[in-house]
């Protein structure tokens, strides 16, 4: 199950407002899709003052989470009362997660230009549900490690 940001909790609450920006994100994750949505918040006129207002506070406690987050990796990574194990670990995890969807990509790329025979449409399907899903954690890997500088942008606009 994944964990709701409190903004998209607050979506939720706005009803019918909220829907067309909540199927706009669905599937989306990391950092990007939310700067999406609280532009679009900030700038619509449907959307009563207060209410944005209340956007911004819970937007800007996502965005610290997201920072308390690096801030924990990073005093992981730099104690010396920390095994390497743990040290390293989670890079093992993510370089293996960024492989596999490699190999999956060439994989998908050999079989719909004809080098490989194409599987039953079945298996397609499962493949593709898998790529999808790797797409979709690799994604969240590379928005964790390197998408720090957007989020520096966007606190620093909130202040």
């Amino acid at each position: 199950m994944k964990e709701k940001t409190r903004a998209g909790q607050w979506l939720q609450g706005l009803g019918d407002a909220g829907k067309p920006i909540l199927q706009a994100v669905a599937g989306l994750t990391g950092q990007q899709w939310l700067n999406g949505v609280a532009e679009h918040i900030t700038t619509s006129k449907e959307i009563a003052e207060q209410k944005k207002k209340e956007f911004i506070e819970l937007y800007a406690l996502d965005l610290q989470d997201l920072a308390n987050a690096r801030d924990h990796n990073i005093k992981i990574q730099t104690s010396e009362k920390v095994p390497l194990f743990a040290k390293l670990f989670p890079f093992i995890y993510e370089s293996v997660a960024v492989f596999v969807w490699a190999v999956v990509t060439v994989y998908l790329i050999m079989c719909f230009t004809g080098y490989l025979k194409l599987p039953t449409a079945e298996m397609i399907a499962g493949i593709m549900g898998i790529y999808g899903a790797l797409s979709q954690y690799v994604t969240t890997i590379f928005n964790f490690h390197r998408g720090s500088s957007e989020g520096s942008k966007e606190k620093s606009r909130l202040k």
